[in-house]
């Protein structure tokens, strides 16, 4: 059985950037409904969070994980994925900002620098970096020292490697009812 089909509960997570690029704009794009404008963020959504059931139901499972962690290497990758996947300009921008540090804040978002060169001197996580990358590596250590799950949309790489080192590996998809 794959970590990421146990239908248990996680107490302490460590989110990759996308899923919390994810979220972040599943937050900004209900907010926005909420007012009354239309849902025209849902565009930056991959298919199994455009509806807006799939939407809250998204944010009530990360907002039910107790200790939330991610790397400032994450946090650092959100601006490319913002300006990649999702197409603000002026107020509309300051606002997606404004209320994805509202809900960090809200959610208590532990963010944790991960060194580089401390992960390439330990022998388990030095050949790991080459495969998947620094800011992969950095969540796939931070999950291991908290004992955490992962929490990514990464179904390949990332995925393969958590699961290779031990770690309780889960895809954001599988967070939320079908």
């Amino acid at each position: 059985m794959k970590f990421d089909q146990r239908p248990s509960v996680i107490l302490s997570a460590v989110i990759d950037a996308s899923p919390l690029f994810t979220c972040l704009v599943a937050n900004f794009n209900l907010l926005s409904i909420g007012r009354g404008l239309p849902g025209r963020y849902v565009k930056a959504l991959k298919h199994p969070f455009q509806p807006e059931s799939a939407q809250r139901e998204l944010l009530k499972a990360v907002g039910s994980i107790r200790r939330k962690l991610t790397t400032s290497h994450a946090i650092g990758e959100l601006q490319g994925l913002r300006s990649s996947r999702l197409k603000l300009q002026g107020s509309q921008l300051s606002a997606f900002w404004t209320e994805s540090l509202d809900l960090l804040r809200a959610w208590e978002l532990d963010e944790r620098l991960i060194r580089l060169l401390e992960l390439g001197a330990d022998s388990s996580f030095a050949p790991i970096v080459g495969r998947i990358g620094p800011a992969d590596t950095g969540v796939v250590g931070l999950a291991l020292e908290n004992n955490g799950a992962l929490i990514t949309e990464d179904a390949k790489a990332l995925y393969s490697e958590a699961l290779r080192l031990g770690v309780d590996c889960r895809l954001l998809e599988h967070l939320i009812p079908v």
